[in-house]
């Protein structure tokens, strides 16, 4: 079972694939993020004295945009070794997925992809609606989970949707 998720950052994403994993704790966390941050750690510890994997707000404003342009320049093979890592797994959860190029890969490779929708969290950056929008449109988000209320309730709505996926394979939610 492999799973990816979409949607504007600060949506919960990262919560989902948390709670995934306490649903089946064989989830394996990927994202594309992680590859582009493993490349450019050495040179922004060297340049700017912190990691490219800090979860301090304002230094990942300071590296964002090189992120961002890393992961354009290198795209192909980066999601070729996103893909080569998913397939190493039997279970999967990819943090963030964001275009439509790697939601085509990740459905060919039988993956299910949800969207993740927090009301009132707006794009980060004009590419993420437009990118948004077109994955909505090929009509490839196989359920949406709406992070609306406590964190229960979001665990309750993700272990919802991993039961129906699940009952929808031949793996069983166990």
């Amino acid at each position: 079972m492999r799973i990816a998720l979409t949607g504007y950052a600060r949506t919960g994403k990262d919560a989902v694939g948390i709670i995934l994993h306490d649903i089946e704790p064989r989830f394996v966390r990927v994202a594309m993020g992680d590859h582009i941050k493993r490349q450019l750690d050495p040179l922004v510890h060297e340049q700017l004295g912190f990691s490219a994997f800090t979860e301090i707000d304002a230094e990942k404003k300071r590296i964002r945009e090189v992120l961002v342009h890393w992961g354009y320049a290198n795209y192909e093979k980066l999601l070729a070794a996103l893909i080569d890592e998913a397939r190493q797994h039997q279970f999967v959860v990819n943090t963030r997925i964001f275009r439509l190029e790697e939601c085509r890969a990740w459905k060919a490779m039988g993956g299910l992809i949800w969207a993740v929708n927090r009301p009132g969290t707006s794009p980060a950056e004009p590419k993420e609606a437009e990118e948004l929008q077109r994955i909505q449109s090929a009509k490839l988000i196989d359920a949406t989970i709406y992070n609306t209320a406590s964190l229960g309730w979001l665990h309750d709505q993700v272990t919802q949707a991993w039961l129906a996926a699940a009952a929808s394979t031949t793996h069983s939610p166990a």
